[in-house]
């Protein structure tokens, strides 16, 4: 059986990909010592991402899956040493896969496209125009990753991921989480930055499905789009999870004017991903919010 190496593999998304893959491949999940292993796969601990390139060395696996990445910036770390401990773990891992002729799957994102599109679904031809550092980030590691790996790379851009079990950090765990606290006493207000912006929200089940056809039918120097083709304002989102959640909730908007980093709307187009694979999202960001509610109510952050 062919093995295939997924980097942060204990992470929201690395956990569903391990899941899936385990089906065709020998799936070996490698992150930091501070997280859980996986059960059920071979996993790998490694004291440093620097290390990443030794191990895949080592390894010589079919496939690599490149999950791990620092979403959000510590505090004090400035711009420069951030987008440094990107390319410090990135460019002496392409280049042991390019020099092994490894296949690589880079997870990417949306935030690589920064404000284009508007209403308008962005396909993968739209020009990379970040408007925060995150993407800018992505930007660079997907062009670093052309650079040394052109011809056995598939980049896929994630849209936003949603979906149950996912911690708090990001805007979906987070309003859930407030709105838990409520609905058990704990707290009284949804205090959100605002309510203004539209975005394009995919399960993570669709996405690690849809890395799980990429690995099994490797589509070579492919860009592709994941999501779900819908544009969702964050006001629908407040909507549902009032109505979800057993008690009224009150929201307070605490900074209604758009920053040079907030994104108005985006919604990404995922037909190439459909044409090739005969892929499309399956299940609807209701569903995903409801199933990220039970996660919390019922299991208790998993």
């Amino acid at each position: 059986m062919k093995t295939a190496l997924v980097t942060g593999a204990s992470g929201f998304l690395g956990q569903q990909i391990c899941a899936l893959l385990k089906r065709s491949f020998l799936v070996v999940g490698v992150d930091l010592p501070s997280v859980k292993p996986i059960p059920q796969i071979e996993w790998i601990t490694v004291k440093s991402p620097d290390d990443l390139h030794r191990l895949v060395l080592g390894i010589n696996p079919e496939i690599v899956i490149h999950a791990a990445f620092i979403n959000r910036k510590p505090p004090g770390l400035n711009d420069n040493k951030y987008i440094d401990s990107v390319l410090s773990v990135d460019i002496p891992l392409f280049k042991t896969i390019a020099k092994n002729k490894i296949k690589l799957i880079l997870i990417s994102s949306s935030a690589v496209y920064g404000n284009a599109g508007g209403i308008n679904p962005i396909d993968e031809s739209y020009p990379l125009d970040p408007v925060s550092i995150y993407g800018f980030a992505k930007k660079i590691q997907e062009s670093t990753i052309q650079y040394y790996v052109p011809e056995c790379v598939c980049i896929l851009r994630l849209f936003n991921l949603s979906g149950p079990c996912q911690k708090p950090g990001m805007l979906l765990p987070d309003w859930v989480k407030m709105a838990s606290e409520i609905a058990n006493g704990k707290k009284r207000f949804m205090r959100v930055k605002n309510r203004i912006t539209s975005r394009d929200f995919v399960d993570v089940r669709d996405v690690a499905r849809a890395i799980s056809l990429v690995a099994a039918k490797f589509p070579f120097g492919e860009i592709m789009n994941v999501a779900s083709g819908e544009a969702v304002s964050l006001m629908d989102i407040s909507k549902e999870l009032q109505r979800i959640c057993p008690v009224p909730l009150k929201f307070i908007e605490e900074d209604k004017d758009l920053q040079y980093s907030d994104v108005l709307i985006q919604r990404g187009s995922y037909e190439k991903l459909k044409l090739k694979f005969d892929w499309k999202p399956e299940i609807s960001w209701q569903e995903s919010l409801k199933d990220l509610w039970d996660s919390y109510i019922i299991e208790g952050y998993c």
